[in-house]
């Protein structure tokens, strides 16, 4: 089955979208006074509405008066990611976390950052010092889960996966992300176990019946397989893969 690494990579990638920010400006009781109030929540706005070059503006005449804010750097670290300006994103971020070394966002944020740049080392560190500060946050092994994958630690990559699902069952993405690793496993039974399961949780998981006629063509189930493809093809006629593999198991 020709591509089948990159269609999986592919599903991953699609799981793992870095987690959109929804800033609201009602905490703003690190701003010293009205007009930081105003400056800070218009910077909010023009994230939320994708005016990016205005976040950046804004912030930097925020820092101007008063440049010590870690709130500030996270936000404009954010409009810099937006913009593919990564560099400056991670100075951002990490200047947050000089001013407050428990930011938890900030650290989530420079690790994408990271992902991003396939800096996976780094990105792991700050993975790890997230779970140090929230060891009972399901999204943070997950997250470090997606990491070890994407820079095929398999072994750990399952075991993080499953400790996210052991804190949260129902996560069909963990359930689904471990069913990759299984699959890259050749454990093909398990993965099916994980694709039904994730399936139960979230019948609109497109990726699962995908992976899942991948996993019933090794385990010789072609019409299970077929299945898969068909319901898939059902709900979204876009995706060529879906016709070739569903090609290849009606051809076996």
């Amino acid at each position: 089955m020709k591509n089948l690494t990159t269609t999986i990579k592919s599903i991953l990638l699609l799981l793992l979208l870095t987690t959109t920010l929804h800033l609201k400006a009602q905490d703003d009781n690190f701003l010293e006074n009205d007009e930081q109030v105003n400056i800070f929540n218009n910077a909010v706005m023009a994230f939320n509405n994708k005016q990016f070059q205005s976040v950046i503006d804004s912030t930097n005449k925020l820092i101007s008066l008063n440049p010590n804010i870690p709130q500030v750097y996270n936000l404009r670290g954010n409009a810099y990611f937006s913009l593919n300006q990564f560099e400056n994103a991670i100075n951002d971020f990490s200047k947050a976390i000089q001013l407050n070394n428990k930011f938890i966002d900030a650290y989530r944020r420079r690790s994408d950052t990271y992902r991003s740049q396939g800096k996976y080392n780094l990105a792991l560190n700050d993975m790890n010092t997230l779970i140090e500060l929230d060891p009972n946050n399901s999204n943070f092994y997950y997250n470090r889960g997606i990491l070890h994958r994407e820079s095929n630690d398999l072994t750990h990559a399952f075991s993080d996966l499953s400790k996210s699902i052991a804190l949260n069952p129902n996560n069909a993405h963990a359930l689904l992300s471990r069913a990759d690793v299984l699959f890259g496993l050749n454990d093909y039974n398990q993965a099916k176990k994980d694709l039904d399961e994730a399936i139960k949780n979230n019948n609109q998981l497109f990726d699962a019946y995908k992976l899942r006629g991948m996993t019933n063509h090794r385990l010789n189930r072609y019409d299970d397989a077929i299945n898969d493809y068909d319901y898939v093809i059902s709900k979204d006629n876009s995706d060529p893969n879906t016709y070739y593999y569903r090609a290849m198991a009606h051809l076996d």
